[in-house]
Protein backbone atom coordinates (compact mmCIF):
# COMPACT_ATOMS: atom_id res chain seq x y z
CA UNK A 1 0.00 0.00 0.00
CA UNK A 2 1.31 3.43 -0.87
CA UNK A 3 2.08 6.10 1.72
CA UNK A 4 -1.06 7.92 0.58
CA UNK A 5 -3.08 4.70 1.01
CA UNK A 6 -1.64 4.22 4.48
CA UNK A 7 -2.58 7.79 5.44
CA UNK A 8 -6.09 7.29 4.04
CA UNK A 9 -6.48 4.03 5.94
CA UNK A 10 -5.45 5.73 9.19
CA UNK A 11 -7.86 8.61 8.55
CA UNK A 12 -10.62 6.07 7.90
CA UNK A 13 -9.82 4.14 11.10
CA UNK A 14 -9.74 7.33 13.18
CA UNK A 15 -13.11 8.36 11.72
CA UNK A 16 -14.65 4.92 12.27
CA UNK A 17 -13.53 4.90 15.91
CA UNK A 18 -14.97 8.38 16.43
CA UNK A 19 -18.31 7.51 14.84
CA UNK A 20 -18.47 4.20 16.72
CA UNK A 21 -17.91 6.06 19.98
CA UNK A 22 -20.56 8.72 19.35
CA UNK A 23 -23.43 7.24 17.32
CA UNK A 24 -26.12 5.65 19.54
CA UNK A 25 -27.21 3.31 16.72
CA UNK A 26 -23.83 1.60 16.94
CA UNK A 27 -24.73 0.62 20.50
CA UNK A 28 -28.35 -0.22 19.61
CA UNK A 29 -27.26 -2.86 17.10
CA UNK A 30 -23.95 -3.61 18.87
CA UNK A 31 -22.16 -2.95 15.60
CA UNK A 32 -18.52 -3.89 15.31
CA UNK A 33 -15.86 -3.93 12.65
CA UNK A 34 -12.49 -5.62 12.33
CA UNK A 35 -9.77 -3.21 11.16
CA UNK A 36 -7.96 -6.18 9.60
CA UNK A 37 -10.94 -6.92 7.36
CA UNK A 38 -11.01 -3.45 5.79
CA UNK A 39 -9.94 -3.43 2.17
CA UNK A 40 -9.62 -0.95 -0.67
CA UNK A 41 -11.42 -2.24 -3.76
CA UNK A 42 -12.96 -0.64 -6.83
CA UNK A 43 -11.88 2.82 -5.70
CA UNK A 44 -13.58 2.69 -2.29
CA UNK A 45 -12.82 1.46 1.20
CA UNK A 46 -14.85 -1.66 2.06
CA UNK A 47 -15.67 -2.05 5.76
CA UNK A 48 -17.50 -5.22 6.85
CA UNK A 49 -19.81 -4.38 9.76
CA UNK A 50 -21.15 -7.02 12.14
CA UNK A 51 -24.46 -6.48 13.95
CA UNK A 52 -24.09 -8.37 17.24
CA UNK A 53 -27.47 -7.64 18.85
CA UNK A 54 -30.84 -8.73 17.50
CA UNK A 55 -32.60 -5.44 18.23
CA UNK A 56 -34.74 -3.48 15.81
CA UNK A 57 -35.84 -4.50 12.36
CA UNK A 58 -33.78 -5.27 9.27
CA UNK A 59 -35.03 -2.00 7.81
CA UNK A 60 -33.80 -0.11 10.89
CA UNK A 61 -30.41 -1.82 10.65
CA UNK A 62 -30.03 -1.02 6.94
CA UNK A 63 -31.06 2.60 7.52
CA UNK A 64 -28.65 2.96 10.44
CA UNK A 65 -25.71 1.46 8.53
CA UNK A 66 -26.48 3.71 5.55
CA UNK A 67 -26.58 6.81 7.74
CA UNK A 68 -23.38 5.80 9.52
CA UNK A 69 -21.71 5.17 6.15
CA UNK A 70 -22.69 8.69 5.03
CA UNK A 71 -21.26 10.16 8.24
CA UNK A 72 -17.98 8.26 7.85
CA UNK A 73 -17.63 9.34 4.20
CA UNK A 74 -18.29 12.98 5.05
CA UNK A 75 -15.90 13.09 7.99
CA UNK A 76 -13.09 11.06 6.42
CA UNK A 77 -13.60 12.61 2.98
CA UNK A 78 -13.09 9.16 1.45
CA UNK A 79 -15.32 6.83 -0.56
CA UNK A 80 -16.50 4.20 1.93
CA UNK A 81 -18.91 1.28 1.73
CA UNK A 82 -20.08 -0.34 4.95
CA UNK A 83 -21.08 -3.93 4.25
CA UNK A 84 -23.43 -5.70 6.66
CA UNK A 85 -21.76 -9.03 7.42
CA UNK A 86 -24.25 -11.62 8.64
CA UNK A 87 -21.83 -14.54 8.53
CA UNK A 88 -21.19 -16.48 11.70
CA UNK A 89 -17.44 -16.79 11.14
Amino acid sequence: MSTNGTAERQRLLDTLHDVWKNDPRVRLFALSFDPGAISHEFGAWQVPVLPNAPTGTARDLIQAVGDIEDAVERRAQLPVTLLIDLSND
